[in-house]
């Protein structure tokens, strides 16, 4: 059995994590070395880590977030004898340039960022990436076209956890006798939740819709501003949770929602939310994209709106609102396909196909 090496400053009960080092454990002998230093002290240890083991792996498998240690890999390069793998999940530089807007394109932070995502592709072996679309663009972006081993790795849940949760002993939140419709995420961009938020405002007249926003980021004071602009008053604001009281959450609404940025990382992913829902078997309404459109038909799986449009994302929740017995079977349907194509088992299939 070979081996592999994995390495980082990662959280190990991150779904996107946990899935896939489980995955791994069924074809490669594991060694987790999780490095929780800062600053210049990771680089010291990670490159003790690889010294120590530069010829008994025959893989170095880096885990989101790797662009923390993209510059311990000049060094890895030469004196670790396989193959280097990293999980470029994301790409940093757009991120925080362009999702997040978090510097200007011509700053130096800019400057370092594309650096980090350059280096990272350049320095490793093989790329995993979690959609195609996601591939395309480090790409064209970075220029690794004719070289490197790149593999699609759809992020994935463990449908285990889903089964026989207990129900919400907060019933208070989502009231029995309300149309509860949810939303969990970081506050960044990417989930354009001002979208949500002004489609709440036009459907505040349907006096038995109630909207659940939970978590907390970049974007949350200006989500509070807008709702205090709108004088919102059918939503409820949650910060972060327990990932198995998250579950609970999700079980007790009746429609949940999914992203809707106008942004180009937008169009490229498939959110792990989505997964957790449809793994929930709810009724799912969310931004198009070509990412999902890849797996889940509309109006069978779930519901598609136009992105950044507030007017559609409410005309679809109205249309489940007000017919609500015949969606549910998207519930079914939903799940069938995360069961199919982002599970341990498929995640396994490609994994020895490409790996093994």
């Amino acid at each position: 059995m070979k081996k592999i090496l994995i390495i980082g400053s990662y959280n190990k009960e991150y779904p996107r994590n946990k899935v896939l080092i489980n995955t791994l454990k069924d074809f490669f002998d594991i060694e987790e070395i999780n490095n929780k230093y800062e600053k210049w002290t990771r680089h010291v240890f990670f490159l003790k880590a690889v010294l120590k083991h530069r010829k008994e792996k025959d893989f170095l498998l880096l885990l989101h977030p790797a662009r923390k240690f993209v510059f311990s890999l000049f060094l890895s390069k030469i004196f670790f004898s396989g193959k280097i793998i990293v999980d470029a999940f994301n790409s940093v530089y757009d991120s925080f340039i362009y999702d997040r807007k978090l510097a200007s394109k011509y700053s130096i932070k800019a400057f370092y960022y594309f650096l980090s995502d350059y280096l990272m592709c350049r320095l490793t072996d093989i790329i995993f990436f979690d959609t195609r679309e996601h591939k395309d663009y480090f790409i064209n972006k970075f220029k690794i076209k004719d070289f490197k081993k790149k593999v699609v790795l759809p992020v994935s849940v463990d449908l285990n956890l889903f089964e026989d949760v207990p129900d919400l002993s907060d019933k208070g939140i989502f009231p029995k006798d309300k149309f509860n419709i949810f939303f969990y995420g970081c506050y960044i961009p990417l989930q354009g939740i001002e979208y949500i938020v002004k489609a709440a405002k036009i459907l505040e007249k349907e006096k038995l819709m109630n909207f659940v926003l939970l978590g907390a980021g970049q974007t949350r004071k200006e989500i509070n501003a807008l709702c205090e602009k709108l004088q919102s008053k059918n939503i409820t604001f949650i910060d972060r949770v327990p990932y198995e009281d998250l579950i609970k959450y999700i079980n007790a609404s009746d429609v949940c929602l999914g992203i809707f940025g106008d942004t180009d990382k937008a169009m490229r992913v498939v959110p792990n939310k989505v997964l957790e829902y449809g793994a929930c078997k709810k009724i799912v309404v969310t931004g198009r994209n070509k990412a999902m459109e890849r797996y889940f038909e509309d109006g069978r799986d779930l519901l598609y709106c136009n992105m950044a449009d507030e007017h559609d994302l409410s005309k679809k929740i109205l249309r489940v609102y007000h017919d609500y017995d015949s969606y549910i079977k998207m519930g079914d349907n939903i799940y069938k396909k995360i069961k199919q194509n982002f599970t341990k088992e498929s995640l396994a299939e490609i994994i020895n196909k490409e790996l093994t």
